[in-house]
Parts: structure tokens; sequence; C-alpha cells
């Protein structure tokens, strides 16, 4: 198996509006190293994207034993669901595969002072645990052109 890691969040932006570009298939593996003839475990675990394609793995990121990982793919369930409420999505940011940004709105019929109003929901991921799982919901107002 291959293994490859690049810690460099500047590069490999990718942002558009196909949720789906942030979801592929990640693990969460106990990481250990080989000192002498005995293998020593660690307490990081290692966050390994595998491609679909069976070409080998990718290191994403390295992690205490305590970090959960939440998976794009469970989330995208999620968004989905709330396409039946009109919402629809308007940004994905994918930071080099370990940084996710998910946003959705839903235009109504929604006056605050007479000055129309989105609804929106924000939600935020990372397999390298720099960043919690995080929602944000709320009312959009533009208050400048």
């Amino acid at each position: 198996m291959l293994l490859e890691y690049n810690n460099s969040l500047e590069s490999n932006l990718m942002d558009n509006t196909n949720w789906k570009s942030a979801c592929f298939d990640v693990s969460s593996r106990p990481l250990s190293y080989l000192y002498g003839a005995n293998w020593v475990e660690t307490n990081k675990q290692g966050v390994i994207r595998h491609f679909d394609d069976d070409s080998g793995s990718e290191l994403l990121a390295v992690t205490s034993d305590t970090y959960k990982l939440v998976p794009n793919k469970d989330i995208v369930q999620g968004l989905e669901e709330l396409q039946r409420y009109n919402f629809q999505p308007v940004k994905v940011r994918n930071f080099n595969n370990r940084k996710f940004y998910f946003e959705l709105k839903r235009t109504m019929d929604l006056y605050i002072n007479n000055q129309p109003c989105d609804m929106r929901i924000q939600l935020t991921n990372s397999y390298d645990g720099t960043t919690k799982l995080g929602l944000n919901f709320g009312v959009f107002i533009q208050v400048c052109s």
C-alpha cells in the first residue's frame, strides 16, 4: 500500500457547488512503528483516503487517538435530505482533501425591514482534526451592495 502525505492546505483548493466532490472513502487506523524487531503502538491514528480504483491510499492526517472521524459521505446524506425543503448547494470548499465547508441556501419570500432574506446552513468538517464538525443555521440579509 502506497501512502503519501502532503501537509500544505493552501494548495489544491477546490471550490464548487457539487458536494460529492468532497465525498471519498476514508478510514481511521491506529499508528504503530517498528522499533528493532517489535511493533510499538502509539497514541496517534492515521486518517487514510482509499482510492476507488484500488491504486493505493493516501495518508491525509495524523491525529490523536481521541479524534472521531466523521466521513463527509455521512454529512452529505443529511444535506440531500434538506433538498426536500428547497435548500440548494451554494458553495462546497475542499482544502486539499483535509478541511471542508458546505453551504446551502433556501430562497423564500421572507423580508426583514423590507429587505429580502435567505435561510442558510453552513457545515464545516475536517479530516485532520483542526476543525470540529460544525453547523451554523440562520437568516442572511444583504446589508450593502
